[in-house]
């Protein structure tokens, strides 16, 4: 069975959404928010896993191929480290550019740029210039090109990585770094384990919509109360956010008459906090209607037949004593000087006279005191013998039985209209209303009564007894009745106070009171507990729906046909790379470690290690986690079917030079097929490159300016092929020192020539190295190289050797000083242009003779 026929076995177990997700994949290569919609609607539909599997299309279809790519040039850049280059680095047209600069000329800057363009990991935060003030923004605009379409693109640093970019793969430190600390994602995949990881991301992004359609059912459902919440009501109510069903929450969210009627019982117990002093309240307000009710039965009963009656009587008794003891007093006056001799007025008058007698005039004696020089206490004169016998008569009339039954009578008569009842005030018809609940209106009722009562019994008060008796309205009567029942009903509260006082009757009336409130509360929410049970199970139905995604089984199988489709293969790579770069040596070995949502992950570990808590970072030296590093780096980049640009930043860094000619031989190699950019600071390696790669090389030099770093030139004369650089010399720095010479005059030629007989003098000692001794030994290289060279000297005539000599000898004068009594002048132009053509002739004559 191939792994297209297992996938495809596979898949046609699975449910038909995601078997729609998968042919959707292989065609489109990506899906989008149209895609998700419709995979959302067909995981709801819950059609059953299994059945028939969907035709899928070839996995290596077009849209699951990269395209290729090229890398043509980084610039303009601005913002950006200290990078401020007039021109773009350009790559050349070729597969291999060594990009040479020496520390601080800006290679790191341009490779980290790469990086963070391209969308790696590892990718560094980039920095503005920090030395500068400078708040531009930071941005690079890079040229590339698609199957041959060129594009210039400019990015800003702020914004995702390009797309068209991801396919460029760099290594530098830190990517040495994590393949050797860290477990490291292999980060391309073959078609058939791309449609697993893009499965992944489906059931992510089908997860996140459901996610987002479960977030907007939002609860609409009242808080309860937390007075509610420890009833059995309340805790049901709490519950429905857990499962409750609408058949539960029916038994507690209705409400009917009977259970308000219960509430209310419940409540006018429970509202009373001490049910011993509403108690007292209560008599307290019972002993008020009692004084009122008292006063309007006494006033109704002094108004009545028997009422009047008996006031007539006392009132004819008083009346008939009065005149019996008038006629006594009319015969006292005929003999009395005076007239009005015992009437009220008199006899206020004789009684305090007798007052003064006895307490001033004559303590010791009764009054009258009439004995012998006896003096009247009225006008102080002295009482003759018929004044004494007046006086004793006077006395004799006061203290009679007549006076005293009269005066009694009037008393009787007086206490009786006391008696007569007032209307209660206005505070104590409060009081009796407070506390007894009287019925609405009584007291206004109460004060119509007693103002027709009053004007009946003031009459009475003053006198006046009617001839007929009263009429008391039918509606003062009915009062009565009413009074009476208050005053029942009010003792009756308090006697029921009493007993809540002394037993647990209101703590039970309490407890019933707070559960029947908390139902007819939820009986008032019960629309809206209806709808939120309807979002419960819509929310469960989400949560199903979302578990539909889990990505564990295809992570499981990804994991399983990794082991043959990338595990077994990069291994096989990875040890292949260790005997390329000459590092078999190096006791380690690449493992798989995990594989994680359809992503397969390895790990550099040590090889025979008796110690297992060390790690390889741990033992290896810094060139050894370098070049294992770098192995593991290639292996990867050559797993993959796309060939994009592999850039690598001072790969040799912490390597000796056999590990980095072997380096130098291996990305020869590798840009066979595919564009290979280095960044480097060592001139021995671009030497070796170029002389190993030759033509196949492109070269640039970046340097530092004033204006900033990443300024792109030419690579230095001591780094350039012999041959090639005498030319340009020859065809412009030459012609460029003439024509200043002929405009402007020798000041204006004088550096530029000396300037290029030094730079001669140094191309004459690379041909000797190069051309003349046959490169059997060179400065950069640390062994000689022999092989297929030797007998090449043999063909060194002496007039070779002249020449080597003439020319060397005669420009090296221009690199040292001159004695002032004999200086050397520099060679005029033509002098020059000859020197350069016999040497680039003989070069070309020596190199046809050794070939």
């Amino acid at each position: 069975m191939t792994t297209e026929e297992e996938i495809k076995g596979w898949l046609g177990k699975q449910p038909q959404w995601l078997q729609e997700a998968a042919n959707r994949l292989v065609t489109k290569g990506k899906l989008n928010s149209d895609d998700i919609g419709d995979l959302v609607e067909l995981l709801k539909a819950g059609e059953s896993d299994g059945g028939a599997p969907r035709t899928l299309p070839a996995m290596n279809s077009a849209a699951m191929q990269a395209t290729d790519l090229r890398l043509n040039s980084i610039g303009p850049v601005a913002g950006i480290d200290a990078l401020k280059p007039k021109e773009p680095l350009t790559f050349g047209g070729g597969n291999l550019t060594v990009v040479y600069g020496e520390n601080g000329s800006g290679k790191s800057g341009y490779a980290r740029i790469i990086a963070r363009a391209c969308g790696k990991t590892h990718g560094a935060e980039l920095r503005p210039n920090v030395y500068t003030d400078s708040t531009s923004r930071q941005e690079c605009t890079f040229g590339y090109s698609i199957g041959g379409d060129e594009k210039k693109t400019p990015w800003l640093a702020t914004e995702d990585p390009l797309r068209d970019l991801k396919q460029v793969d760099i290594f530098d430190s830190e990517a040495g770094r994590l393949y050797i600390e860290k477990d490291s994602q292999f980060s391309y995949q073959p078609s058939e384990l791309v449609l697993f990881t893009d499965l992944v991301e489906a059931c992510r992004t089908v997860e996140k919509a459901l996610s987002a359609e479960q977030g907007r059912l939002v609860s609409a459902l009242p808080r309860l109360p937390d007075k509610h919440a420890d009833t059995p009501a309340g805790k049901l109510y709490s519950s429905i956010e857990r499962g409750a069903k609408l058949a539960d929450v029916s038994a507690f969210a209705t409400w009917s008459d009977a259970d308000e009627a219960s509430l209310q019982e419940q409540l006018a117990r429970v509202r009373v906090a001490d049910p011993a002093a509403a108690a007292a309240k209560k008599r307290g307000a019972k002993e008020q209607i009692d004084k009122i009710r008292a006063s309007l039965k006494q006033a109704v009963t002094a108004l009545s037949d028997s009422g009047l009656a008996s006031a007539r009587g006392l009132r004819g008794d008083a009346l008939a004593k009065r005149k019996r003891v008038l006629e006594a007093a009319g015969l006292l006056s005929e003999a009395a000087q005076l007239e009005g001799v015992g009437t009220t007025t008199w006899k206020a008058m004789w009684r305090a006279a007798s007052n003064f007698s006895t307490e001033h005039a004559y303590p010791s004696q009764k009054f009258p005191a009439t004995q012998e020089g006896a003096r009247c206490v009225l006008c102080q004169q002295d009482l003759e013998e018929e004044g004494r016998l007046r006086m004793a008569r006077f006395e004799e009339f006061v203290r009679d039985a007549l006076e005293t039954e009269a005066t009694e009578a009037e008393g009787d008569l007086k206490q009786h209209l006391d008696r007569l009842p007032s209307a209660p005030s206005s505070e104590s018809v409060a009081l009796a209303s407070e506390g007894s609940g009287l019925p609405l209106g009584l007291d206004k009722l109460l004060a119509k009564e007693w103002s027709a009562l009053e004007v009946q019994l003031e009459a009475l008060r003053s006198g006046e007894l009617p001839d007929e008796t009263p009429v008391v309205s039918e509606s003062a009567l009915l009062l009565l009745t009413q009074l009476d029942e208050a005053a029942d009903a009010t003792e009756d509260a308090a006697k029921a106070l009493d007993l809540d006082a002394h037993s647990t009757g209101r703590a039970d009336a309490l407890s019933s009171a707070a559960k029947l409130e908390a139902r007819k509360w939820a009986a008032g929410q019960f629309h809206a507990i209806e709808t939120e049970l309807d979002r419960l199970t819509k929310w469960g139905e989400f949560d199903e729906w979302k578990r539909k995604t889990q990505t564990a089984g295809i992570s499981r199988k990804a994991g399983s046909l990794s082991e043959t489709l990338i595990s077994e293969a990069y291994i096989k790579r990875f040890n292949e790379e260790l005997t390329k770069l000459g590092a078999r040596k190096i006791k380690v070995e690449l493992v798989k470690t995990a594989t994680r949502q359809g992503r397969v992950r390895h790990g550099i570990q040590l090889l025979g290690s008796t110690h297992g808590k060390f790690s390889a970072s741990q033992v290896l030296s810094e060139g050894e986690r370098r070049i294992v590093s770098l192995a593991a780096f290639i292996a990867e980049v050559n797993g993959r079917p796309n060939r994009g640009p592999v850039v690598f930043d001072d790969p040799i860094s912490s390597l000796d030079q056999i590990f980095e000619e072997k380096i130098i031989s291996r990305l020869i190699e590798l840009s066979s097929d595919r564009q290979v950019l280095v960044f480097t600071h060592r001139l021995s390696f671009l030497g070796i490159m170029r002389d190993q790669a030759g033509s196949k090389l492109h070269d640039i030099h970046i340097r530092r300016e004033p204006w900033g770093t990443g300024q792109p030139g030419e690579v230095p004369i001591f780094g350039k092929n012999p041959v090639g650089a005498l030319k340009k010399l020859k065809g412009e720095r030459l012609v460029k020192a003439r024509k200043a010479r002929d405009s402007e005059g020798e000041d204006a030629y004088h550096p530029l020539a000396k300037a290029l007989c030094s730079d001669f003098r140094i191309l004459i000692e690379r041909i000797v190295e190069t051309v003349f001794l046959a490169d059997v030994i060179q400065r950069h290289r640390r062994e000689i190289s022999t092989k297929g060279k030797v007998r090449r000297l043999a063909v060194i005539t002496e007039s070779d050797c002249d020449l080597v000599d003439e020319m060397m000898t005669k420009y090296s004068r221009y690199e040292h000083s001159q004695p002032a009594e004999a200086p050397v002048p520099l060679p005029d132009p033509a002098e020059i242009d000859d020197d350069l053509a016999r040497v680039i002739e003989w070069h070309n004559e020596f190199k046809a003779r050794v070939s």
